[in-house]
């Protein structure tokens, strides 16, 4: 059911945010892939970009996570520059889901991003206080007119932000987790997942644990996905430390 699982570089934010951190853990692990999260140390050292390329092998491929939203923003020539200089087999890039901008505009920001070989992944993302539901619907507008138009835009679901306290307290999680699954095999659209779990639901890096031992319901969730029949392309584990990773693979392993 899940074709690769991912880590990130997260892993590094001990070690300077140094991306081949991840990657050498990545390579330990034997895993497929590496989001590698494209912040402001790249925008210093034009070395990080062939850092990255000198460990390329063919059993390893790059997702990149770009520092900003699905917006103007996300054409900002530094960040295409970034982009370009890793050579990853495909340019997937996630991309906050930004429920101000105007589809118009996004759609425009995409025929360009198209343009440059880039394949924007969305991830959907709740500014604190923000009118959720709204949110939500806007979300699904985009992968919908995507979707029509024919053009290389997927949606990339974090699973986690529907079940933080502030959120949870106003929806049903589940239901609406649910609603947005069903959504995009309505679409016939691949899934990618980003995944933590947690203890708590105010999910303090502290209260981080690994996936299926947590509050939130993989179990159920991962059941769900299933019986759909949903196509998850890539599971990014977007954990900040080791401890978690050898049992949350080994539960992604075991589905």
């Amino acid at each position: 059911m899940i074709k690769n699982i991912s880590l990130s570089t997260s892993l590094s934010y001990k070690h300077n945010w140094d991306p081949i951190y991840s990657i050498e853990i990545t390579k330990k692990l034997d895993l497929d892939y590496i989001q590698i999260f494209l912040g402001d140390n790249f925008f210093i050292d034009d070395q990080l970009g062939k850092n990255i390329n000198h460990s390329y092998t063919n059993s390893l491929n790059f997702l990149l996570h770009a520092p900003t939203y699905l917006n103007r923003k996300a054409l900002n020539p530094d960040l295409l520059h970034v982009v370009k200089s890793i050579k990853p087999q495909k340019s997937l890039v996630v991309f906050h889901h930004d429920y101000t901008a105007p589809i118009k505009d996004i759609l425009d920001i995409v025929k360009t991003l198209n343009n440059h070989g880039i394949t924007p992944l969305l991830e959907n993302f709740y500014p604190l206080k923000c009118d959720i539901l709204k949110c939500i619907e806007h979300y699904k507008e985009i992968i919908l007119l995507f979707k029509r138009e024919r053009l290389q835009l997927y949606p990339l679901l974090d699973i986690p932000r529907l079940f933080i306290s502030w959120i949870s307290s106003k929806i049903d999680p589940m239901y609406k987790t649910k609603e947005l699954l069903t959504y995009i095999k309505f679409l016939n659209l691949p899934l990618y997942l980003h995944l933590i779990d947690t203890s708590d639901s105010d999910q303090n890096r502290s209260s981080w644990t690994s996936l299926g031992s947590g509050i939130i319901p993989y179990n159920e969730l991962f059941d769900f996905i299933e019986e759909l029949g949903l196509d998850i392309q890539i599971a990014v584990l977007e954990y900040e430390e080791e401890d978690h990773l050898n049992n949350s693979i080994n539960y992604l392993n075991s589905l």
